[in-house]
């Protein structure tokens, strides 16, 4: 039942009149996930994901707000944590099929370490970089970016790292204008 519960919220969602809708006062809703896979000495597996919900401010100039959450296991440590913050996102020019964009964001982020080594933590994750929009149909795009990730949450020394990042969006058309 749940099955057929979230095909029938799928096909709602994108019934909406989208289409690439890169304009002032319409919505964006987008994800993207991450899953890494660690074969070293500490063999482990993170999970990040993702979501966003955004308004256009001007034609092109997108406004997220982010949530981020993600799952770390390993021989070692066990922990999760939980970011939150904003980010914008704009696009050079739009056509049919592509449409470049730039973006930047910062997200405090708290983490709790469940192994007992470290107590828990939070700081701030900043990102900047840019990417394509690829147009899948009349209502969703595959989003490919490549960005500078830099993490300073704690106990660890901070971090640096290019990330290629995989997602979807989405853009509600705003009727009332």
């Amino acid at each position: 039942m749940m099955k057929y519960l979230m095909i029938v919220l799928f096909f709602f969602l994108i019934s909406f009149s989208v289409f690439g809708q890169i304009k002032k006062g319409n919505t964006a809703i987008s994800g993207t996930a991450t899953l890494n896979i660690e074969l070293d000495d500490n063999t482990g597996v993170s999970f990040f994901l993702s979501p966003s919900w955004g308004k256009f401010v001007t034609d092109k100039l997108l406004i997220n707000a982010n949530l981020g959450l993600s799952l770390f296991n390993d021989n070692v440590l066990n922990n999760w944590s939980i970011s939150l913050g904003p980010s914008m996102r704009y696009y050079f020019s739009v056509n049919e099929k592509v449409s470049p964009f730039a973006i930047t964001g910062i997200q405090y982020s708290y983490q709790d370490f469940e192994s007992g080594f470290f107590e828990s933590s939070h700081g701030y994750i900043a990102f900047g970089g840019g990417g394509l929009s690829f147009h899948l149909n009349d209502h969703i795009t595959l989003d490919g970016r490549l960005v500078y990730w830099r993490s300073d949450t704690g106990p660890f020394d901070p971090s640096n790292s290019i990330r290629f990042l995989f997602g979807f969006s989405m853009f509600l058309d705003n009727k009332s204008e």
